[in-house]
C-alpha cells in the first residue's frame, strides 16, 4: 500500500537525523520548529515538532506504530528477527523478558505448535456420526490413511495395525454387533468391498423393521385384549339384569 504521507519515509532524503527546520520552511502554517527523527519500530523517518519531544508521553514512535499499542493497552512493540526464517517481526518488551519465549515470528511458531504440542490439545479424538477419528502424526507409518486434517477413523486403524499393512480404500470394515462405538478387534471385521457389506446393511434393515412391525402387534393386542375383557364385562352386566 502506497504512503500517502510524504513526509513518512525509509529514506531520509540527503537530510540528517537530528536536523531541525523552522515550520514556515516546511510549508507549515507554524512558529513552531521541527526536528527530522526515525521512528524506531518501523524506521521511518518524518518531521515531529521539537517541544514535543520533551513530553513525558513522548515515545518517538509514528502515529503508525503508536496507534496499536495504545489502543490494546500493551507495552511498546520492538522489532526483532525470528531466529528461525530471519524475518522481521514486532514484539513486546515482556515477552522478550521470559524465559520461555523463543523468538519466533507467528507463522513459524504455528509450526511447532501442531498436535500435541498445541496448548489446545484435546487427546486428538472426535465423534464424527457416532464413529470415532483419532488424530495421527505425520511420522506415522499409517498417516496415508489419514483425511487432510490428519484424522483416521478408529476402527480402520485398529484393523491396519492387526493386519501389518494400509487399507485401500475400498475395503471395509465391519462392526459385528452394529455399535460403530465400540472398536474393540473381536468386534471388527474386514470386508473387501462394498457389495460384500450390503447384505449385512439390509439384513440390519430388516430386522429393524421387523421389530418395529413387532412393536406394533403387541400394542394391538395389548388394545384387543383390553377390548375383550370390557365386552365380557357388558355382557355380565347385561346377563344380570335379565336375571332380575
Amino acid at each position: 500500500m502506497p504512503i500517502k504521507n510524504l513526509s513518512l519515509t525509509t529514506r531520509p532524503h540527503g537530510r540528517k537525523e537530528g536536523e531541525t527546520r523552522k515550520a514556515h520552511e516546511l510549508g507549515y502554517v507554524s512558529s513552531a520548529r521541527y526536528i527530522w527523527v526515525k521512528c524506531p519500530s518501523c524506521y521511518f523517518y518524518r518531521w515531529v515538532i521539537l517541544s514535543s519531544r520533551k513530553s513525558p508521553h513522548y515515545t518517538g514512535y509514528c502515529i503508525h506504530c503508536n496507534r496499536p499499542t495504545l489502543k490494546r493497552g500493551l507495552s511498546r512493540l520492538i522489532p526483532i528477527t525470528c531466529k528461525s526464517c530471519g524475518k522481521r517481526f514486532q514484539t513486546t518488551a515482556k515477552q522478550l523478558e521470559k524465559p520461555t519465549y523463543t523468538r519466533l515470528c507467528p507463522s513459524c511458531l504455528g509450526k511447532t505448535r501442531k498436535g500435541s504440542k498445541h496448548p489446545m490439545w484435546k487427546g486428538g479424538r472426535q465423534l464424527t456420526k457416532g464413529y470415532i477419528q483419532v488424530k495421527l502424526e505425520p511420522s506415522d507409518p499409517f498417516f496415508v490413511m489419514a483425511n487432510r486434517r490428519g484424522y483416521v477413523f478408529e476402527h480402520r486403524l485398529i484393523m491396519a495395525r492387526h493386519l501389518g499393512r494400509h487399507l485401500e480404500c475400498w475395503e471395509i470394515v465391519h462392526h459385528k454387533d452394529k455399535n460403530p462405538g465400540n472398536n474393540s478387534f473381536l468386534n471388527l471385521e474386514i470386508l473387501p468391498n462394498q457389495t460384500a457389506h450390503l447384505p449385512s446393511i439390509r439384513t440390519t434393515q430388516q430386522l429393524k423393521k421387523a421389530e418395529e412391525e413387532i412393536a406394533n402387534l403387541k400394542q394391538r393386542v395389548l388394545c384387543l385384549e383390553a377390548n375383550n375383557i370390557l365386552l365380557k364385562k357388558e355382557k355380565e352386566n347385561v346377563t344380570d339384569s335379565g336375571i332380575k
